[in-house]
């Protein structure tokens, strides 16, 4: 594996808990949760566009738009679900228990897609170590509970 995406996909995980924290302070100030996910989602927009713009990465393929499947559409939905679903859950189950359950979630979802090769990922078969490596993380979960 190439280390820089190992330290990117390390950046990912930190910016993604920080990202909790923030957006749960948002919706306190706010008094109003959607709306403090729609603000954070905004503000993630313009800040993407403004680097497209900087760094000068302007090439868009606009004209194959059509020809892409409807359900491609749905990742900037569920993008907003888990800003939205972060901003509700998190302050009430704690930051690291929201992770954990966050990465539980991500992990079985990743399985059924490596299992089917759906998504344009690589086939590989769930077998008894992923599902034991899958308890691990979860007895881990129940460790941090109890802590």
């Amino acid at each position: 594996m190439i280390w820089q995406f190992i330290i990117l996909s390390i950046i990912c995980g930190v910016a993604s808990s920080v990202q909790i924290g923030l957006n749960a302070t948002l919706a306190k100030g706010l008094s109003n949760d959607i709306w403090a996910a729609i603000l954070a989602l905004f503000v993630g927009a313009v800040g993407l566009a403004i680097y497209a713009m900087v760094t000068n990465n302007m090439s868009v393929k606009w004209q194959s738009l059509p020809g892409l499947p409807l359900w491609v559409w749905t990742g900037g939905l569920l993008g907003a679900v888990f800003v939205a679903g972060s901003v509700i859950a998190a302050p009430r189950v704690g930051s690291a228990m929201f992770v954990g359950l966050i990465l539980i979630g991500q992990m079985l979802a990743s399985f059924v897609l490596d299992h089917y090769g759906w998504l344009g990922f690589q086939q590989s078969q769930i077998n008894l170590s992923k599902i034991l490596g899958m308890c691990l993380l979860i007895g881990g979960l129940v460790l941090i509970k109890k802590a």
